[in-house]
Parts: C-alpha cells; structure tokens; sequence
C-alpha cells in the first residue's frame, strides 16, 4: 500500500514538473495537451474521454477559485496556466463550445469594414523590450507589461530596472496580466477568424493562383494555434478542400492539398472522423494511384488517418477495408519507386489483414498481367501472415496463379516460388498445390540446365514441405517420382545436378522402405542412377545392414523382375568387382534373388549374359567365410542347370575342391557346403574320374 502510494505521488509529482516544463517554454500546442491530459487520468485514474477531462479541468477550476479566495497568487497562476494549457487538448474541448465561440468571433468580425483583412494590433498588446505582441504577458511592479521570456531574460542578463522606463526595480516578482493575454488570445481569434473568410472567398474563385495561397495560410494557421483545425472545419474549408481534390488533374495542386489536409487531421478525432464521413475518403484512395510524389503525401496522409491515441483506429481500418481497390493499389506501392512509402504500406495492409482475413482474398484482384500478379506473390512474401491467412488463401485460389507465372521471367519464378514455400508449409495448401499439377513444374524448373541456383533451391524448398510426414505425402510422391524419373532419363546431364544440387540420395533412400511398390521400384531405379554420380553416397547407405535386402524386396522375377528392366545389374556386379565384403555380401543376397527355385535356369541364364558368374567364382577366393557361403548358396542354385556346368564347371572344380579339403567353420558348415555344390557338378559331367583326376592334377600343378 506504501508503495501503491509513493508510486502516484512520484507520478504526480512528474506531471506537475512537465506542467510547469510546458508552462515555461509556452507549449500551448495540442500534442503536448492531449500527452498531459492523458497523464493525468492515468494518474488520477479516470478514462481519456470528454465527459471525464472536462470534470477534471472544472476540478482544476475550483482550485483555482480557492486558491484565489486564500490570496495564494503563485498558485492561482499555476492552474490558471493549467487550465489554458489543457484546454488546447481535442479531448478536454466540447465541440458545441468550440463551435460557439467561433460564430462569437465571427460576429465581432462583421462589425468591420467588408473591406477589412485584419485588426491591427494595440499597442500596449506589445512587449516593452521585443515590441512583438505578447503571448504571456507579465506585469512589473510599475505596470510595464513584457512578455515572460524576454523580461526573464532581462534579469539573467543583470539589468534591475524597468526596460520602458529604467526606473530601479525594487520588486522583480513577475504577475501574471491574464486579463491582458485573454484580450490578445481575442484579437488574434479574430485574425484567424478575417484569415479563414479570406481563404473561403480565394477556394470559391477557382483561381489556380489563389488555391495555392490559400492552403499555404491554412497551414499557417494550423501552425499557430490548434483551435483553427476545428475553425477551418467549422468554416467548411475542408469540405471545399475535398471537392477540389475530387476534380482537380494537377499534380502540385494534389499534393499541397493532401499536406495541407494532414495537418488539419493530424491529431484531431474529430477532424478525422469528418474526413472518413465524407467523400475524402474515397479520393485520397484515388490518389494510391498516381504520381509517385502524390502517392508519397496520399499514403502519409492515410496513415494518419488510421492512427488514434491507442494505436490503429480499428473502426477507420474497417471502413478503409469497404473499398476493394485499397488493398490492391496498396500492394501495387510495394513494387514501385516510391521507397519512402513502402514501409508505410507494409504497415497499414498488416493492420488491414489483422482487421479482416477478407482483404488477405484481395489480393486476387491482382490477377490479370504478369506484374500485377508478381506484386500479388510479394505480398505474400513480405507479409507475416498467419497460417490460417495462408490456408485461406489456398482456398481462395491463388496457388494456380502462382503456379502460372513460374512460366515466365527468372524475377517472377523467384518471386513465385518463394511465396509458395510459405503457402506450402500449411497442410491444407499441400494438396492443392499437388492437384494444380505443382510437383512436376517444380520438378523440372529444379532440373532445368537453364534454371539458377536459387530457383532450384527454392524448388527444392518446396518438395521438401510437400514430402513431410503430415499425412499429405500420397498426393504427389508418385507423380513427383516418375516425373524426376523421366527428367532424369531423358537428359542424363541432370542426374548429377540432382544429386549435387537438390540432395537428391538422402531424398530417395528413405522410399525403399515405402509401403507402395511402385514408388520402391521408382526410387531403385532413381538410385542407380545416382550411385553413377555419387557412388559414395549410396554405397555408404548400403553398408548399412540388410539394406540390399530392402532392394530385393520390390523385385518379383515372374511379374516385373525389375533389376533387368532398369538395368540394375551392372552396377550390383561392379560392388562384387569391388572386392569390399560388406557390399558384395549384401550384393550375393540380392542377385540369389533372381535364381528362383521353380524356375532356376531363367535366372542362371540371366547371370551367365551379364558376366556375373566370373565375379561370383571369384568370391571363393577373396572372401570371408560368410561370403563364401552365401556365395556357395547362390552356386548351388545356379549348377542345378547343366548348361551352367559345362560353361562353369572346370572353373569351379578347383575353388570347391581346395574348400571341401579345409576344416572351417568348426563344424565343416563351409567344407559341407562346397562338397554339395561340387556334386552338382559331377552329376553333368561325362566322367566322373576323369574330372577328378582332373582336378587333382591341377591341383598339384598350382601347388
């Protein structure tokens, strides 16, 4: 509680230092008025809204009074500022007393000549030291009256005397003269009063000379004092201002009435609300589209529009949202030369798409030309949308436009493209993007020898969202794969730039182990055709237990018997050329694949025309003992075939006969193995002995 308390006297105390701050360099703006307002309801705990300010400054008032009745002078004129001050703030002001006190002017202003521009100044309005007319005037103890400043001045520069007469000052206090600065702030109310009669009768002459003029001393006059924003309303120079800009071509004249149109609503709720009431809204929006300098004031002056005390009016980015093409000269300003507006606009259609998802489904008012549709694709980009804004724009229809323009320049492709990486990241786009025929567009903009490095980048980007294990995968992975398949046969140069470039090994490996066996017989072929590129790279994968099994695995001899159709051979007979015993052992397994039990002199006879059994016979030299016996199995297979025995039996004869003659594997599981396989051997052969002795001699010979 002690703390909640020191903490609003420190606040207060704050307040009172910044009033006294704004009192001394005579801020009598309505900024500095409306931040001190909202000070002290903060602090006071009251809400920022007429009612409440104008019972806080009838607070201040009676203050005042009392202040007046106990004779404290230093503090009568405190409030007394006080209230001056924050009576400038929009909020603190009823409009009806604004209004009434203008027509009060007015009447004294018609008690003058017609012909009468202004009121001159009297002379005692005017400083004794500066002799300009006084804003705060004070009085000496000899009734000369000065301005404030100056007189301070006076003294901090050591003069003691009265500066109109020189007469030795025995008092320096300084009083306050309110009754002269109300006549002064009367005189110079009539002036504005004079000036805005002026401007009315220069903007009723359609002199293009007179126009000009006229809005320069309307930002006169707003820069003098802010009570002239709701004048210049009240007197219907904005109302005329908007007709003007509604029917005027000229560049300059646009863009000095849009400045000048900002000054008057910077700041001002009420002045704002008129404007977005009123058919201004409409031709400030009209301006979007337009030179680049009037496009630079149009949108500066549209942000203010859209700004209260809190933030973003949520109410005038409501309204803003009712004209459609908004949005679309908006996103148009992205793409143009007008660099100093383009944040601006980020900032207001980030609002706009916070306000209403409906403006994110504007952005296809875009379609129609290739840039147009290029600066629908930058919207996307440059925005952080959320996903339900990305989905809906799925739905909306945009992915076939984006796919579209990747037929066109290596920009709009680029652009494209990154603003499908993000629509691809929502699981809903995913299917859509597949649907539209999205896959094999990417698939060939990635493989493309015309295509740069980003673009394939980005392809890949893309895929790789596509292929996420989300439930969405069975769109597109076939299509994907037969189409890579394709590329990939019909231009071989492209292998490598898809395996170097897209990481195309660790994108195809894990589709061995996929439940449909068309994308497993894809992915092996695709395989193949990588490990001519990167052999590295698959060898190192099926090193990996039982992986050649998972190849076996798609292979079917009496449907498909898909190791010939994609001439897969070569490259299994190359690992047992290799002499490594991991791959050729997993190699031995698969091609034991293709010598079927049922049917084993097909599969013999595929081994004998691709030059495998050479490199299989040979195993039973170089290998360990596990290679030699599955090596050993598939011979068992293969010299049930006696075509198979005449070609390859004296081959044989001597590997098997130096195994049966060895004592391995503890049990003889080897030496048993080989004697099997050698009786297969002897039972095609014309005679037995002669084979025998056969061996036995060269056996001899060799040793």
């Amino acid at each position: 509680m002690q703390r909640a308390e020191f903490e609003a006297s420190q606040s207060q105390l704050d307040i009172v230092d910044k009033l006294n701050h704004g009192i001394k360099e005579q801020k009598l703006d309505q900024a500095f008025a409306n931040d001190m307002l909202e000070e002290i309801a903060r602090a006071v705990g009251v809400p920022v809204e007429p009612s409440e300010i104008s019972k806080e400054i009838a607070s201040i008032r009676w203050e005042k009074e009392e202040a007046a009745h106990r004779k404290e002078r230093a503090e009568f004129i405190f409030l007394e500022h006080i209230i001056l001050l924050l009576s400038q703030a929009d909020t603190a002001s009823d409009f009806g007393e604004v209004k009434k006190q203008y027509f009060q002017r007015v009447q004294v202003k018609e008690r003058y000549g017609s012909r009468e521009k202004c009121i001159p100044p009297l002379n005692y309005f005017r400083c004794s030291i500066t002799e300009a007319v006084m804003v705060d005037p004070v009085s000496l103890c000899t009734g000369t009256t000065c301005e404030r400043s100056a007189i301070e001045v006076w003294f901090d520069d050591g003069n003691m005397t009265d500066p109109k007469t020189n007469e030795v000052l025995e008092d320096t206090t300084l009083r306050s003269n309110i009754r002269l600065r109300e006549s002064i702030v009367e005189w110079r109310e009539l002036n504005y009063c004079f000036r805005i009669k002026s401007i009315r009768e220069n903007l009723l002459s359609n002199s293009g000379l007179l126009l000009h003029e006229s809005l320069s001393q309307m930002q006169a006059l707003i820069k003098k004092n802010s009570i002239n924003k709701d004048w210049i309303s009240i007197g219907e120079l904005i109302d005329m201002i908007i007709s003007i800009l509604g029917n005027s071509d000229s560049i300059d004249v646009k863009m000095k009435i849009l400045i000048t149109w900002k000054g008057v609503v910077q700041g001002h709720a009420r002045n704002k609300e008129k404007v977005v009431e009123s058919q201004g809204w409409r031709y400030i929006i009209s301006c979007l589209h337009n030179d680049s300098r009037v496009i630079k004031e149009a949108i500066d002056l549209l942000y203010e529009l859209l700004q209260d005390r809190s933030g973003w009016n949520k109410s005038f980015c409501e309204k803003l949202s009712e004209h459609p093409s908004t949005v679309n000269y908006l996103v148009t300003i992205l793409n143009g030369p007008v660099s100093d507006s383009i944040e601006t606009a980020e900032k207001i259609l980030t609002e706009l798409f916070e306000t209403d998802e409906e403006n994110i489904c504007l952005l296809l008012s875009l379609v129609g030309s290739e840039s147009s549709r290029m600066s629908m694709a930058k919207a996307i980009i440059n925005f952080n949308l959320e996903e339900s804004n990305l989905k809906l724009l799925g739905e909306k229809g945009i992915i076939p436009h984006l796919l579209e323009i990747l037929s066109g320049s290596i920009e709009s492709k680029e652009l494209s493209l990154s603003a499908l990486v993000k629509l691809a990241g929502v699981h809903a786009n995913k299917g859509i993007i597949a649907a539209y025929g999205g896959v094999p567009i990417l698939l060939y903009l990635m493989f493309s020898l015309r295509t740069r490095a980003l673009v394939s980048i980005k392809c890949f980007e893309i895929l790789e969202k596509l292929s996420s294990s989300d439930g969405i995968a069975q769109y597109f992975r076939k299509p994907a794969l037969r189409t890579l398949l394709g590329i990939c046969k019909f231009e071989t140069g492209l292998v490598k730039k898809a395996v170097l470039v897209a990481h195309g090994v660790p994108l195809i490996l894990p589709l061995l182990d996929d439940s449909d066996s068309e994308i497993r017989e894809t992915a092996i072929t695709l395989l193949f055709l990588f490990s001519q590129h990167e052999p590295e790279g698959v060898v190192e994968y099926l090193f990996r237990p039982r992986r050649l099994e998972a190849l076996v695995g798609v292979c079917n001899v009496n449907s498909t018997f898909c190791l010939l159709e994609e001439n897969a051979l070569p490259g299994l007979i190359k690992l047992l050329q290799e002499e490594v015993h991991a791959t050729a052992y997993e190699a031995i397994q698969t091609l034991s694949t293709l010598v079927i039990e049922d049917f084993p002199q097909r599969g013999a006879r595929v081994l004998h025309e691709s030059n495998a059994m050479r490199s299989i016979l040979k195993i039973l030299n170089w290998g360990n003992d596990s290679l030699k016996t599955e090596a050993l199995g598939l011979l068992e297979k293969v010299f049930v075939s006696k075509e198979m025995v005449e070609s390859y039996g004296s081959m044989a004869r001597l590997r098997l006969f130096h195994l049966t003659g060895m004592n391995v594997y503890g049990d003889g599981h080897l030496r048993r193995k080989a004697s099997r396989v050698l009786s297969l051997l002897e039972r095609y052969s014309r005679s037995s002995s002669h084979s025998i002795t056969g061996v036995v001699l060269s056996e001899n010979l060799r040793i």
